[in-house]
């Protein structure tokens, strides 16, 4: 077998004039960068220093792109945001990254600033991660778990009570729960009386359906604070707020449902004027994500003493207060109000926008009679006030005073003799 001429320094040689071309091709491809940051066109730049245009192009957009997501929020910015992403997690909120989003957007756009290169002004997942990097926040994993089981609810009801214990004693005047509930404009079906062979019923009506969305809110003390009224348009008309519920605010958003700015519109215009006369430490119930706190409401709460916290996660509606107080009560006295209405105008399409504040007033008089009694036993049913760990979940009903044991006895023997009677003929 011949012998290989081959030498081991020819390798080498190969290895060392490689490695030079490599450092020659990058040191190449960083002149033509700064020449295209100097204003020199890439095809250009990329003749000029031999390299290749596309990968020329790709370097220069990938900078150019990192610089301009890094200039979006000043230093002092993203400091206040991430204090204020610090103290959500601090009352119990759990943010993932589309809340970090949602909350730097719509800090952009209270601010009116418009970011040219995220769209609608949300972030893109690169930014958020050099973000939580930037302010030494971390990922944590969050495990699923079943929102029913009955293990892990008792669980997290004791971690809200425990952390309610930490919290210290409030008077019932600065306990305050907030909910969002939809109302339609229409009484929906109703029951009719037909021939026993009929089926299907069918009612004509003009008109659409549309749904409105409220904020209610109410205290331990069974104060019932007046509405935010949110309807579904891209503006709010004038004439659609004529004879509302006393003390209502207004707004319109494109889905009909509460956002960010409206959130922060019920907290300046109804809560905060109710309790910024009060230096008492406040605490505030709710069940809304953590993106819908912009950094001024959360500013303006510290300032007032206010205190928010979440319901415990997988809460039914009949677990939260003003679930067991008001949910099923304004529902049906919303139908009844809207049967009414219609029946009064003969009319047989849905209500119109202009009319609804009105009836909504009408509904809020009833609410008002009975929310103070219903808020207190609805607090008392929940443990919240008094604080009860294990709480009935259920409205004490007024019982009728008790029987004497001669009345009791008096239906006893005329059931009995009733029975004997009807025996003995048969």
């Amino acid at each position: 077998m011949a012998k290989s001429n081959h030498k081991p320094i020819i390798k080498s040689e190969y290895e060392y004039l490689h490695y030079d071309a490599e450092m020659l091709e990058s040191e190449m491809l960083e002149a033509a960068i700064a020449a295209v940051e100097q204003g020199m066109p890439c095809d250009t730049a990329a003749k000029g220093y031999g390299v290749a245009e596309s990968t020329l192009r790709d370097h220069v957009h990938h900078l150019e792109h990192k610089m301009k997501s890094l200039l979006v929020l000043k230093p002092n910015e993203e400091q206040i945001i991430a204090d204020f992403i610090q103290q959500l997690v601090q009352w119990g909120y759990d943010l993932d990254t589309f809340d970090i989003k949602l909350l730097i957007k719509g800090y952009l756009e209270a601010c009116d600033e418009i970011a040219i290169h995220f769209k609608d002004n949300l972030p893109e997942t690169s930014f958020i991660r050099s973000f939580i990097e930037r302010n030494n926040l971390n990922h944590c994993l969050s495990h699923n778990i079943k929102p029913f089981d009955t293990v892990m609810r008792q669980k997290r009801m004791a971690q809200f009570f425990n952390h309610l214990q930490a919290i210290g004693d409030i008077l019932p005047q600065n306990i305050f729960h907030y909910d969002e509930i939809a109302l339609s404009n229409d009484p929906q079906a109703k029951t009719v009386i037909t021939r026993r062979s009929t089926r299907r019923v069918l009612s004509a009506k003009e008109g659409h359906n549309m749904n409105i969305s409220i904020m209610v809110c109410g205290s331990a003390a069974g104060q019932f604070l007046p509405p935010l009224i949110c309807y579904k348009s891209s503006y709010l008309v004038k004439k659609w707020t004529n004879a509302g519920p006393t003390g209502a605010v207004y707004t319109a958003t494109t889905t009909g449902l509460l956002d960010m700015q409206a959130f922060a519109f019920w907290f300046e215009r109804i809560l905060l004027e109710t309790v910024k006369q009060n230096s008492e430490q406040k605490l505030v119930i709710g069940n809304y994500p953590g993106h819908y706190f912009t950094p001024k409401v959360i500013n303006l709460a510290l300032e007032n003493n206010i205190q928010f916290t979440d319901l415990p996660k997988g809460c039914t509606p009949i677990q939260r207060p003003l679930g067991i107080a008001m949910y099923k009560f304004l529902q049906n006295e919303w139908k009844t109000i809207l049967s009414n209405y219609q029946k009064e105008t003969n009319k047989i399409e849905p209500v119109s926008m202009q009319q609804l504040a009105m009836l909504l007033s009408q509904l809020w008089l009833k609410v008002g009679q009975q929310a103070d009694t219903h808020l207190q036993e609805a607090f008392r049913a929940n443990g919240i006030y008094p604080r009860n760990p294990t709480p009935s979940k259920k409205i004490t009903q007024k019982q009728d005073p008790p029987k004497d044991v001669e009345t009791i006895g008096k239906a006893i023997d005329a059931v009995l003799i009733d029975l004997l009677r009807n025996s003995r003929y048969q």
